[in-house]
């Protein structure tokens, strides 16, 4: 209570003084910046208090877009009281550096800013280039991008390239960012990536754009679905990213990177290792995995499942569902109020393959009206008799007199749980015959 009586005295009001402890503060006034013992020890080491300080500047000069910071200038900040000991320490004095960080998903042309780094340190800056460059032939360096490769271990040797990564935070890639800025560093290609970089939403998706389009020709964002990256192919930083945010898995980066694109999971090589959880978002897309493939194999009621098998999924290009759900487990997640009876999914009388048929009639006869398991009265049999003798079509279209059988394994030879092959030949012939005396073809 002393302490913030004492600031109410020092600053006149409550609100135009840090908070307890100086940490994340976060009303901003701009009184207590002017004076360098206003702010204490350590305040600045917090990258969200250099942020704050920068939103609350952008106001202060009534920058309404990105592209007013253009026209700032260092010495404006450096009126700015203790942000001037603070944009020379963390970012060389160097505005640009300082926007670069505090705003990294708005790509910054130094070239544009009124007063550019080489004109307001051009020695220095020359200096730190002559270092570099004269590393670069040592090293065998060509182009600029030759110093992805390396890391500080690599210039430790040399005295003055030492002294200049300590004053770069003991950071080859922002020392050599800093000795030439005008250049279009791409920070996820450095050996050494910035600590928390990939924490950044708006890094990830910047370096998931570079990928596509650099190196996988991503057109468009369906395009994903197509790529399949072996363990070994995979770009370092990629894998980088994948595992230390995304169980490994690209799918679900995508996901996270893009929420307002909508994702068909099923469709990439891979599934994500969450699809089939008993979660929220696994629940969520098992449901329209389910649609989806409803709509492909024009189920029109539940009982139809019935008659689905693995090979019509696999045909289709979907996924197999796990042993321990199956598809009657997950059938009974997406639509739990339905009678479901397992029996009907274990049993051979299934006919699976038949409903192949079925499409194929729907797309031959567009609207024709379809019978299945059509019952056909002999015209042998005499009316009034008690006894009828009728055969069964798989598919008759009474419209065009047309029947369909699907000639399954039992036609052709001696299968379990169907008559003998002589038998069902006869019983095939008999049908021919009943058919042909009804005007069946």
């Amino acid at each position: 209570m002393l302490i913030f009586l004492a600031s109410i005295r020092r600053f006149g009001q409550p609100h135009s003084c840090p908070r307890y402890q100086y940490r994340n503060c976060s009303i901003w006034t701009g009184a207590w910046v002017k004076s360098e013992k206003a702010v204490p020890r350590g305040f600045w080491n917090q990258a969200s208090n250099r942020k704050q300080f920068f939103d609350w500047f952008a106001k202060h000069l009534n920058l309404r877009q990105m592209e007013d910071w253009y026209q700032v200038t260092k010495s404006q900040i450096d009126q700015e009281g203790t942000a001037q000991s603070m944009l020379r320490r963390y970012y060389q004095g160097n505005l640009i550096n300082a926007l670069r960080e505090v705003y990294p998903h708005h790509h910054w042309e130094p070239t544009r800013f009124v007063t550019k780094r080489l004109a307001e340190a051009p020695k220095e800056l020359q200096e730190q280039r002559a270092v570099f460059d004269r590393l670069a032939k040592a090293l065998g360096i060509q182009r600029l991008d030759g110093w992805y490769l390396l890391t500080k271990k690599d210039v430790a040797h040399d005295r003055e390239a030492k002294y200049l990564l300590s004053k770069h935070g003991d950071s080859l890639r922002n020392a050599v960012k800093a000795a030439y800025p005008d250049h279009a560093w791409l920070d996820w290609r450095f050996a050494e990536v910035a600590r928390n970089f990939w924490n950044q939403p708006e890094n990830q998706k910047m370096y998931l754009e570079w990928l596509g389009k650099n190196q996988l020709e991503i057109a468009t964002l369906n395009d994903w679905y197509k790529v399949q990256l072996p363990v070994e192919s995979t770009p370092p930083e990629l894998r980088s990213l994948l595992v230390m945010y995304y169980n490994n898995s690209l799918p679900s980066a995508l996901m996270s990177v893009y929420p307002e694109h909508e994702w068909e999971p099923w469709r990439f090589p891979v599934l994500p290792r969450w699809f089939w959880k008993d979660s929220e978002d696994g629940l969520r897309f098992q449901a329209r995995y389910i649609s989806y493939l409803e709509k492909l194999l024009h189920i029109t009621s539940l009982d139809a499942w019935y008659r689905v098998s693995r090979d019509d999924i696999r045909a289709l290009g979907g996924k197999e569902f796990p042993d321990r759900l199956g598809l009657l487990g997950v059938l009974r997640r997406v639509h739990p109020d339905h009678p479901w009876d397992p029996k009907f999914f274990s049993q051979k009388s299934k006919k699976s393959s038949q409903r192949r048929l079925r499409r194929a009639l729907e797309t031959l006869f567009p609207g024709a009206t379809i019978h299945e398991e059509f019952r056909l009265l002999s015209s042998s049999t005499s009316p009034g008799s008690k006894t009828s003798e009728s055969i069964e079509l798989d598919y008759y279209l009474p419209d065009s007199s047309l029947a369909f059988e699907y000639k399954g394994s039992q036609h052709y030879g001696d299968v379990h749980t169907v008559e003998q092959s002589d038998k069902r030949s006869q019983k095939d012939l008999r049908k021919a015959e009943v058919c042909k005396a009804a005007g069946v073809k």
